[in-house]
């Protein structure tokens, strides 16, 4: 496999150009062939109208990437839907990262929900910086129900309440989640708090679940805490960084691993 990294500068190029690009990669891979596999699609941080969308088919349909970055490109939703359909058609990548792209509108999160529960090859998902509520959670979490994930990261997606219960919801009975990184969502000590116990509860595949900057504090620890009592595998890695956790929720934590003979890594610094 490969290094090449696939970079466009401050205009997205025409489809000529496009397919000059796919030639080098080619030719620098020395002879990748069609179906070949490259390091990076880096769009980051540039605006695809749905006629550049349309315009990276050349190169979706010849090379498969280990990583397309799509962060903050101002995806709308004729553009977000095409684009996400041709990747999950061409098998494109494993690692999708499309935050911070909030107008892909209802077509775009059909898209994403389909390119979800269908993919073969898509591992790692990034969608942060975006608010998952209403349709977007419910498409979500209706395609993790039968998603081959292993990494998600919801990094700043408004997932107190409600966003969080319907991802909880699917995320019990889901076999092929690893890791869950859920950072910046304003988590509370009660209703979250609960929600993500009972996750601990009935989940026993997720490996990393990463909580930082939310304020689960100690009450919501003792909430967790009774979800991890009732497993004895799964969970390796709980990151509670910046939780309002003091040594007194600490002390029930160590109590509850030392009771179920159970090896965990909780990072609990503040910063």
């Amino acid at each position: 496999m490969t290094s090449v990294e696939v970079k466009f500068g401050n205009q997205i190029p025409p489809l000529s150009v496009f397919s000059c690009c796919l030639r080098v990669s080619q030719r620098e891979s020395q002879g990748v062939c069609v179906g070949g596999s490259v390091k990076c699609l880096d769009l980051k941080g540039e605006r695809l109208d749905h006629r550049s969308c349309e315009a990276l088919e050349v190169v979706l349909k010849s090379l498969h990437f280990d990583f397309i970055n799509l962060q903050a490109t101002q995806l709308e939703e004729n553009g977000a839907s095409s684009l996400l359909d041709m990747i999950l058609y061409y098998e494109s990548t494993t690692h999708l990262d499309i935050s911070d792209n909030s107008s892909m509108g209802t077509s775009g999160w059909r898209a994403l929900a389909h390119l979800i529960k269908q993919s073969v090859c898509l591992s790692r998902l990034d969608v942060c910086n975006m608010p998952m509520v209403d349709y977007p959670a419910l498409s979500l979490c209706k395609a993790l129900l039968t998603s081959r994930l292993t990494v998600l990261h919801l990094h700043n997606a408004q997932l107190s309440g409600m966003p969080l219960y319907t991802l909880v919801g699917a995320l019990k009975t889901n076999r092929a989640l690893q890791e869950l990184h859920l950072t910046n969502n304003l988590l509370n000590s009660y209703h979250d708090a609960l929600q993500l116990g009972d996750l601990l509860h009935y989940n026993t595949t997720l490996e990393i679940l990463e909580l930082s900057n939310n304020v689960i504090a100690d009450a919501g620890l003792e909430e967790l805490c009774d979800g991890l009592r009732r497993q004895t595998a799964g969970l390796k890695v709980l990151l509670l960084r910046n939780n309002q956790i003091t040594a007194k929720g600490m002390v029930h934590l160590a109590k509850t691993l030392v009771r179920n003979k159970y090896q965990l890594l909780v990072w609990n610094k503040t910063i």
